[in-house]
Formats: C-alpha cells, sequence, structure tokens
C-alpha cells in the first residue's frame, strides 16, 4: 500500500562512502598542496563560540574530514571514529576559557580555539575571618504567609561558627540555627539554616530577618535577609482561583507534580512566595502553584468544603462517562491502576453526602465502583475496570458536574491487530528545534522525522490509521502536538526521539536504547518495543518511568522510543546509516504488534 505521507528529502550528511572516498584522495591532496587551497578539517559542533556555562567539565563534539588525522583537543589526543566523531570532555576553569583544538592530516595542520565563559562557582569561606556572603541569605525576596506555615531561614558564611537569627516583631528573640552537612548543602561547607513555626496570632509587615554569625575566633558578623517577610494570620483564610486551562501544582518549585487543575478551581493560600503560591489542596495536603495560574479572591469567604450526590453513567460509541454530582469545582487527583484495572480519583475539601450510583446500561467496561472518605475532606472513588488494556481517560469541571470519561476499547483482531487503532506519531523537535545534535552534526529533528515517516508506513500497511503530527521541517509546542493526535481520535500516540547525554557527562560511557512511560495505560506498549530494541545490538537503557508533559497526558495511550545517544558516537554511526532508521521503525512496529497480540479476541 502506498503511504499517503510526503516523505522530505532526505538531510545530507557525511557518509561512510564520502568519508572514504575523502581518505582515499589524501595523498592525492597532500601531494599538491601547494596549489590546492585547503579548507577547514575540523568542525566543532558543540560548544558554540561564547557559550556560557556553569560547569567545570564540558562536552564537545567535531567532525574531522580527514579520519586518518590526529585530533588534539586542550593538548589531548582524540579518538577519530570512523564516521568523523570526535568527543569528549573538556576542564573549565572558571571565567573564559580559550579550548585549543588542533588536527594532523596528511593534508594540513590546522589549530583553532573556542572561546567558551565559565561562571565562577559559589565562593567556599575559609573559617576565618568571619564573613557572611549577602546574596545566599534567605529569603531572597519578599514573602507573605497567610496560614501557619515553616519560615526557613538560611544563609552561608564562615564553617565552624555559631550563628542564630531573629525576625523583628514576629520571634520572641534568638533563635539557634545549625550548619547543614555539606552533602545537604550542595557540597558547600559553612551554610546555616533555621526555622521559625507560625502560630496563631502572629503578625509582622514587611520586616528583615537578622542573622548572627560568631566565628571561631569569637569575631561576630551580622546581615539582614534581602527579602521581607510579612505574617498576616487574620483568621480569615485567603482564597485563590485558578485561571488557565492547565494549572500544575508541584510537591516543590518545579518538583514533580502533585496534580492538574482545570480553569475555576478553589485553592487556600499558604504563602506568596514571589514567583510562586504555596497553597493548600485540604486540610493537610499543600503545593506549589506558579503565579500567574491563580488569583486571589476577596477575604471574607470560606474555604468551600463540596458535598458528593452520587454518580450516573453515561454510555456511547467511544467514550464511557461518568458525571460526579459535585457541589462545586475543588481539586482532584486521578490516579491509573494496574492489577486490577481502575482508575482512582481523590476529591480533595469534598465529603459524601448521599450514595447512589447508576451504572450503565452495559456494565462490560465497570465491574464496580468503590468509594470511601479519606479523611474528613477527601474523597476517594476506585473505578474497577473490565479490560486488560486501558485507552484513555480525561476528567473535567462542566455544567456543575465533575465528568470522567473513559475511552472504551478498540476492537483488536489477531489476524489484523492494526486494523481497528488510529495512530499518532509525533517525531520529536522539529524547526527551531534541533534538539540533541551528534559529534558530526547530526540533528535529532531530522532522524525523528525520517524514522517515523518508515513507521507510518509499516502501520498504514498494516491497516491502521495513521497521523503524523509534523511532516516537514517545522517548529511545534508540545501542546499543538498533543492536540494533533486529540483532533483525530488517536488511540495510541508515539512520541519519536533519539537521546543525548547532558553537557557534563563522558559522551562515551553512555549510549543505548530505551522506552518511557507516565500514565500506566502506557507501560505495557513501552515494555513490548523496548524488547524489540534489544534486537537492534544496541545498549539495553530499559523502561524509564519520566514524567514528561506528552507522557503525562491521558487522553490516547502514549509512550516515548528513544532510539539510540546520538552524543556517542558509536550510536550516531548507527542512526547515519539509513537502514538502520528501517530497523529502528520496524522494532517499534514489532513490539506495538506483540502487545496488540495479546489483547485480540
Amino acid at each position: 500500500m502506498n503511504s499517503p505521507y510526503p516523505f522530505p528529502e532526505r538531510p545530507r550528511y557525511f557518509t561512510h562512502g564520502i568519508l572514504a572516498i575523502i581518505v582515499s584522495l589524501l595523498p592525492l591532496l597532500a601531494a599538491s598542496a601547494q596549489t590546492i587551497p585547503v579548507d577547514t578539517l575540523l568542525f566543532v559542533t558543540f560548544p558554540a563560540d561564547s557559550d556560557t556555562v556553569n560547569v567545570s567539565d564540558l562536552r564537545f563534539g567535531a567532525l574531522s574530514l580527514d579520519t586518518a588525522a590526529t585530533v588534539l583537543v586542550q593538548g589531548e589526543e582524540r579518538r577519530v571514529y570512523p564516521s568523523g566523531a570526535v568527543t569528549g570532555l573538556v576542564d573549565l576553569s572558571p571565567g573564559w576559557n580559550l579550548i585549543p583544538f588542533e588536527i594532523k592530516s596528511k593534508i594540513d595542520t590546522q589549530r583553532f580555539t573556542k572561546r567558551v565563559y565559565r561562571i565562577p562557582p559559589p565562593e567556599i569561606l575559609p573559617p576565618r575571618p568571619t564573613r557572611i556572603l549577602k546574596e545566599t541569605t534567605l529569603p531572597t525576596r519578599d514573602a507573605v504567609y497567610y496560614s501557619e506555615d515553616a519560615i526557613v531561614l538560611r544563609f552561608q558564611g564562615s564553617p565552624g561558627g555559631k550563628a542564630r537569627f531573629k525576625i523583628p516583631n514576629l520571634t520572641s528573640g534568638w533563635l539557634p540555627m545549625v550548619e547543614l552537612p555539606s552533602e545537604e548543602a550542595g557540597g558547600l561547607a559553612g551554610v546555616y539554616e533555621g526555622v521559625y513555626q507560625l502560630k496563631p496570632g502572629d503578625r509582622c509587615r514587611k520586616e528583615r530577618a537578622v542573622i548572627e554569625l560568631k566565628g571561631q575566633r569569637g569575631s561576630t558578623k551580622k546581615r539582614r535577609s534581602r527579602g521581607r517577610i510579612t505574617v498576616d494570620l487574620s483568621g480569615q483564610p485567603l482564597l485563590m482561583k485558578t485561571v488557565n486551562s492547565s494549572n500544575v501544582v508541584f510537591y516543590k518549585p518545579w518538583g514533580e507534580i502533585f496534580m492538574d487543575l482545570p480553569r475555576g478551581v478553589t485553592v487556600k493560600a499558604v504563602a506568596d512566595l514571589g514567583d510562586w503560591w504555596k497553597v493548600a489542596v485540604s486540610e493537610y495536603r499543600t503545593g506549589y502553584l506558579l503565579k500567574y495560574a491563580a488569583r486571589a479572591l476577596p477575604q471574607g469567604r470560606t474555604w468551600p468544603l463540596v458535598q458528593m450526590n452520587g454518580i450516573e453513567a453515561r454510555l456511547d460509541s467511544t467514550w464511557l462517562t461518568l458525571d460526579f454530582g459535585l457541589t462545586g469545582q475543588v481539586p482532584f487527583q486521578i490516579v491509573q491502576r494496574r492489577s486490577p484495572q481502575m482508575l482512582s480519583i481523590y476529591f480533595h475539601r469534598a465529603r459524601f453526602h448521599d450514595e447512589w450510583t447508576r451504572y450503565p446500561d452495559s456494565t462490560e467496561l465497570i465491574d464496580h465502583i468503590f468509594w470511601e472518605q479519606l479523611t474528613d475532606d477527601v474523597l476517594r472513588f476506585d473505578i474497577h475496570l473490565n479490560m486488560l488494556q486501558q485507552w484513555g481517560y480525561r476528567g473535567w469541571y462542566e455544567a456543575g458536574m465533575f465528568k470522567l470519561a473513559i475511552r472504551q476499547p478498540p476492537v483488536i483482531e489477531r489476524e489484523r491487530p492494526f486494523a481497528n487503532l488510529i495512530i499518532a506519531l509525533d517525531p520529536g523537535h522539529g524547526g527551531k528545534e534541533k534538539g540533541a545534535v551528534g559529534p558530526t552534526g547530526l540533528m535529532e529533528k531530522n532522524v525523528n522525522l525520517t524514522y517515523a515517516n518508515y513507521l507510518a508506513e509499516l502501520l498504514t500497511a498494516a491497516g491502521a490509521e495513521v497521523h503524523l503530527t509534523r511532516i516537514a521541517d517545522s517548529t511545534m509546542t508540545l501542546k499543538a502536538r498533543v492536540d494533533s493526535a486529540r483532533a483525530v481520535g488517536a488511540h495510541i500516540l508515539v512520541w519519536m526521539h533519539n537521546n543525548s547525554v547532558g553537557p557534563t557527562r563522558q559522551p562515551e560511557e553512555i549510549s543505548g536504547s530505551s522506552t518511557f512511560y507516565t500514565q500506566l495505560q502506557g507501560l505495557p506498549f513501552a515494555q513490548a518495543v523496548y524488547l524489540r530494541l534489544l534486537d537492534l545490538d544496541l545498549i539495553p537503557m530499559g523502561t524509564v518511568h519520566r514524567s514528561y508533559y506528552v507522557l503525562r497526558q491521558t487522553d490516547p495511550v502514549i509512550f516515548l522510543v528513544e532510539g539510540a545517544f546520538l552524543s556517542h558516537p558509536l550510536d550516531e554511526m548507527f542512526l547515519l546509516d539509513d537502514s538502520n532508521l528501517m530497523r529502528l521503525a520496524e522494532a517499534v512496529y514489532q513490539g506495538m504488534e506483540d502487545h496488540l497480540k495479546t489483547l485480540a479476541k
């Protein structure tokens, strides 16, 4: 079957054949070097000139047009791979660094430098004289507290001293601080921390905390915090309402994600911490919202505690929808479970009022629904499902109801398991987003698109309805990629990438294939595809749970394929070979087929 997808022209890279021709011509070029101008023989692909970093060891990548040449970086000879790739780590000193590169070829010897600026690391103070680094004193920004939270003070100073703090008009005198072990302070010495637990009736306005450090020889230094502290425990809660279509609540700023709330959900403010609101979603659960995600409501309102008045189910050809009779919009969390297959929903600030559940006319999807009042303000529902594989769900508020939609399983035919499936393929990156770049300059965005096209051909020939989120070298947001899959009603979204080590890792030490998932419904596909990736003779890197934006989405089944490490020269050589990209696409196809056959009737 002909594929309906336009295949963009393959980007032209240095292939093994072209490199072999270049190498074979070296003696001739060397013999006539006086009459033939010699171009650059070594191209540095990473880092860029005048890059700024904050690390002492930095990965570099380069392409040598002569694979028989000797390449030295910072005076050390580096391996030149058959693809021409040269890679490794360079050492950086604080400030500007001139990294010397040299290539010695039969054609020519060439030398040049790359400029890289390393941000100086935090200063480590000696025990004497007694000093306090002002810029390290927390809080660094103004903070306002509306609930009984803990105020944490911290600074870096001379190690081995004794520290204390006070907050004018709040603490009753000085309170002690402790010096943290270096393993708790990012490897630094002389980091001191103290805490004040707020209590009812505490109030102060725009006060700077005062810290004092007594050094080993008895000398004393004082500093005031850069940020001002306001405490307003008036007895009336400050309520917040989410304002965006998606409002992510984190366990800590930029940490793991606790929940993702829609617009119009009420939470209680604990503290205003500059860029973040610390909020309570129930009596004993707190999290962090970015400042722009919620707006404050006028004080004087009570914190809503809504009532649950039962569930009613509706069934159509695609979705089973459960309507929960809540009397208001409160924070909720949906957790997918397996063995047995079920969805657990936690409603915060909710109580059961009138227990009744109307099951759908067909009970093929739902075995039963269990509910439990976990605490005075947290209500849990377990939806036990009759299915081997969950195919998607979503929860939202609409018309005074909380709605949970559960996707009905497609019919999987044993002989043609892809026949009734809609599959979206997302070639990662594109346009301005190059993704990972190999030592030779191979760009991930192009590799992803090529093997996605090969996979599209295989799936289309197998009877699936296939859609690519991009068919050209175009820039797309993550949301646009997911929305593209939603728009076609995809059962499965395959997120197609290749990997790279970070800028400080030794690139020749890490390579191989892996798959990723976040929602449990993606795990069996990720595992089955990973087993097929092992046939490619790449290093096994495992199936990994990771909370990426795309993988967090719940409407379709989503998993991520990381084919190989572009940062590793041997993996990059694998990806430079078009036949290997076909093998990579075949491995993904076969893994999906393996799992689908276990679901066939």
